[in-house]
């Protein structure tokens, strides 16, 4: 028969296990929140750019704590960042599962398509990003920097500017 310490050691020692296993899985699943990433394109009186790029992530980002330097996208300028229900553009952010970032029109590598002078040339509208600073979920979670770029799957184009 077990002593009364017997059991509160046993007791102690599983409570210790299961707050060390739960911690260990919050910390490991960070690397795993960032679902997909689309990249969007507008059309310009030069030729074709690709202006924005939507992460999809697994719960619900606070549109309230974005930076613009919570993200890096592969040589190019973010102008604006915010959180969204839905991959598009908005005026305002509001907490949704996608973090849309517009990038600048202007940078050296925006454009993708130009018929300039007859010579039409097109590039793939493909973007790498990496979430390289910390971002909180709606519920709480903080989901940690990595340094795990992330290639967009999906191109939508907005049309003309």
């Amino acid at each position: 028969m077990h002593s009364r310490r017997d059991f509160l050691a046993i007791s102690i020692g599983a409570g210790a296990v299961t707050l060390s296993v739960s911690s260990v899985a919050v910390h490991a699943a960070g690397a795993t929140h960032m679902k997909n990433v689309t990249a969007f394109t507008m059309v310009f009186g030069d030729g074709l750019r690709l202006t924005t790029v939507a992460v999809e992530y697994d719960q619900a980002i606070d549109n309230s704590k974005l930076l613009r330097s919570t993200f890096s996208v592969g040589g190019r300028t973010i102008t604006k960042i915010y959180a969204n229900t839905t991959a598009a553009l908005a005026e305002k952010g509001k907490n949704g599962k996608f973090v849309i970032i517009e990038l600048s029109p202007d940078d050296a590598n925006a454009l993708l398509y130009s018929a300039d002078g007859g010579n039409a040339s097109q590039k793939p509208a493909k973007i790498s990003v990496i979430q390289t600073g910390s971002i909180t979920a709606v519920n709480g979670d903080t989901y940690a920097a990595s340094t795990k770029a992330m290639t967009n799957r999906s191109v939508v184009n907005l049309g003309l500017m």
